[in-house]
């Protein structure tokens, strides 16, 4: 609209060229520089026109929408983009110079909305061209928020960032992804005060930057698919674009250094390096990951007033009970901890047996169940202390009866054949269950793929099972898992053990997902579920071998193997 009516009264002089109302500021766009059109602003003005082409990688991006042929269909795309975008800047330009546009400190609105303005005057065909402009830049926005969380959960497949991110939500998306470039862009936001002269050439110099690595990539691709004059021409071409966009990168760095381009040099920098130690830790937990009841105690916190002892002595048949403190004591937490540290074996995995109301909600939860919580969170740290967590429906005074139930199902969860698993499954045939098999939620196909070729390789005697979830919730597929079981607490119980890792310094901490613990929440009030965490920490790191040496005759192979028949376990 604004170019044909320019045009019109411009360019045919139908009704006379107007002027912008900022023009009394200068003389033209060269007013933006004392020196007119010097070499700076030549280059700045090439930067800034590089800016308006960024959007056509929206189209290479998303080349599998398009019907088939996908390429053609693409091609044809970024020419008619490429043409209407050229077009649009061409004739933007020729009228910001007959209308008089003011550019930089000396303008009070932006060149497009001066042109506009003179043009179209205030009412209606104004209001029209900004909200196209508004609903354009909406659409540039959504390309990061859709982009950015897939091409992050593609790195964090290949483990150069946090695993979680790799995940899809409840709602198909990857929230990891997507929480985190809000978070970022709401910082960046803040740090510039929403201006727009301040975050344009930040913006500049990531996306050119980014092009230059894409392009960088692609000369790689193209030499390495062989040395045929087809590849080596379409890899030629892809050097000459990353030399180009490199070339409009740096000169946005040098023009701008002064609007704090440098920032984004140096913050590139920092997240090549925090991602390449990403890279590091996991494969170096996945090397180490790979690598090669006797007792019975009762401890009791009773509340003040209560005869604790008199009520467990009829229940327990006999077993002792240890006041280890009184429930409002303030330390009475550490003191359990303390108790229970003090009584494990060496060699040996204790299990700690938490008996709890069922709760009603997440605030009931909290409200009666403090301590509970609390001894929890700090049992979860110990080595070779499994916790089991078990709920009930609460009782009256009794008397009470014990009864064994009739079915005990146990599943063990699983995410890879390593030596958590190994710990999970060898616990779990200790419980003496009535039926035991692996199960794995399938939220990602391949993964889910090369976990039941894994465990088909190592010949692993405990059945697998991959549940689909629709949704792709780790939670909701093992409460579905668990439900079929029917489990009512007293006739059938179902026991889920969960392995997790633990001894972790608090750097890489995030670096992990919290599946144990989602699931210990989605189980937390389902009737007759017990959860087992059973920790197990990170093997230390593999001893360097010389691989000219054949391995001693009896040595095994350092992964996982098979734990063997119930009872084989310590």
């Amino acid at each position: 609209m604004v170019l044909i009516v320019g045009g019109v009264r411009c360019g045919l002089g139908v009704g006379g060229c107007p002027t912008a109302d900022d023009a009394a500021a200068g003389s033209g766009l060269a007013a933006a520089s004392p020196g007119g059109l010097s070499v700076l602003v030549g280059l700045r003005a090439l930067v800034a026109g590089g800016v308006a082409l960024t959007g056509l990688q929206r189209v290479t991006s998303g080349v599998s929408a398009f019907r088939y042929p996908q390429a053609a269909g693409a091609t044809a795309t970024l020419a008619v983009a490429g043409g209407l975008t050229a077009a649009g800047l061409i004739g933007m330009g020729a009228l910001a110079q007959a209308t008089q546009a003011q550019a930089g400190a000396a303008a009070q609105h932006p060149v497009s909305a001066q042109v506009t303005s003179a043009l179209l005057g205030e009412g209606v065909g104004l209001a029209v061209v900004q909200l196209a402009t508004a609903a354009v830049l909406v659409l540039a926005a959504n390309t990061a928020l859709a982009d950015f969380p897939r091409l992050a959960s593609v790195l964090a497949a290949d483990g150069w960032l946090p695993r979680r991110m790799a995940a899809r939500g409840d709602r198909m998306g990857f929230s990891a992804g997507l929480l985190t470039v809000t978070a970022a862009a709401a910082v960046l936001l803040i740090a510039a005060g929403a201006s727009v002269t301040a975050l344009v050439p930040l913006y500049v110099v990531a996306v050119f930057v980014v092009l230059t690595c894409s392009q960088a990539g692609m000369v790689s691709y193209w030499w390495q698919r062989g040395p045929r004059a087809r590849e080596r021409r379409r890899a030629w071409l892809a050097a000459s674009g990353a030399v180009v966009t490199a070339a409009v990168a740096t000169l946005a760095v040098v023009t701008g250094a002064g609007q704090g381009t440098w920032v984004v040099v140096v913050a590139l920098a920092a997240l090549i390096a925090a991602m390449a130690g990403v890279r590091r830790h996991d494969r170096d937990v996945a090397t180490r990951l790979t690598t090669n009841p006797r007792s019975v105690a009762a401890l009791g916190v009773p509340l003040a007033g209560a005869d604790l002892a008199e009520r467990w002595a009829r229940l327990s048949g006999g077993l002792p009970l240890t006041t280890v403190a009184e429930a409002a004591e303030r330390h009475a937490t550490d003191k359990l901890v303390a108790a229970v540290a003090a009584r494990r074996q060496p060699g040996r995995a204790t299990t700690v047996v938490l008996p709890e109301e069922l709760a009603r909600s997440w605030a009931d939860q909290l409200r009666r169940h403090r301590l509970d919580l609390a001894l929890k969170a700090q049992l979860r740290r110990l080595e070779r202390v499994a916790v089991a967590d078990l709920t009930s429906p609460s009782g009256g005074p009794g008397p009470y009866t014990v009864e064994e139930p009739a079915e005990h199902h146990v599943l063990v969860l699983v995410s890879g054949v390593h030596a958590g698993a190994r710990v999970a499954l060898s616990y779990a045939k200790l419980l003496g269950p009535t039926s035991l098999r692996a199960l794995s939620v399938g939220i990602d196909p391949n993964a889910s793929a090369r976990l039941l070729a894994d465990w088909q390789e190592r010949g692993l005697s405990v059945p697998l099972e991959v549940v689909a979830s629709p949704f792709r919730s780790l939670a909701e597929g093992v409460r579905r898992s668990v439900r079929r079981c029917a489990p009512d607490g007293r006739h059938t119980v179902v026991t889920c053990v969960l392995p997790e890792l633990i001894g972790l310094p608090a750097w890489a901490q995030p670096l992990h997902g919290r599946s144990a613990e989602t699931v210990r929440s989605a189980l937390l009030f389902e009737r007759g579920v017990v959860t087992i965490a059973l920790p197990y920490r990170l093997p230390g790191p593999p001893r360097p071998t010389n691989r000219l040496q054949p391995p001693a005759r009896g040595a095994q192979d350092a992964s996982i193997q098979d734990p063997g028949p119930a009872g084989s376990g310590g």
